[in-house]
């Protein structure tokens, strides 16, 4: 059985974007989540990624949900940190080498990434150029 006020206070603290293993960690069961998801409380986006019916779900965090070795970078990076006023029309993202990103399936917007192969000795990163994959 889980505790209303927790539940709540997690979906304030995550903006409402839930994840699965985090539901299991407060105590609710697998019938529990089936159960918000039927009444209309949260809504499955992705596997193992919740909305909360309250929030609009966020793209960006919830590629950042799915991919935890995956950071945002050029341009995405400058909206975020709002440096730029224009939203991005590509997400671009460094992962590190080898790293497989998970792709959502209802895919909003264009997933770039760039992967880091390893540092020269003075400490630059080395990469395989700035946009290696595009999913």
């Amino acid at each position: 059985m889980y505790l209303k006020n927790e539940f709540e206070l997690y979906v304030k603290s995550e903006n409402g974007i839930l994840l699965y293993s985090d539901m299991i960690s407060l105590g609710l069961g697998r019938y529990d989540i089936k159960k918000l998801e039927k009444d209309g409380t949260i809504e499955k986006v992705e596997r193992g990624i919740y909305c909360h019916k309250d929030y609009t779900p966020d793209t960006m965090k919830i590629y950042q949900k799915m991919n935890k070795k995956m950071i945002y970078s050029n341009e995405t990076a400058l909206y975020l940190h709002d440096l730029v006023d224009r939203y991005p029309m590509v997400y671009t993202a460094t992962t590190i080498s080898g790293y497989h990103l998970r792709k959502k399936r209802k895919s909003e917007a264009v997933l770039c990434e760039r992967r880091i192969v390893g540092y020269w000795k003075d400490g630059n990163e080395r990469s395989m150029g700035k946009y290696a994959a595009c999913l």
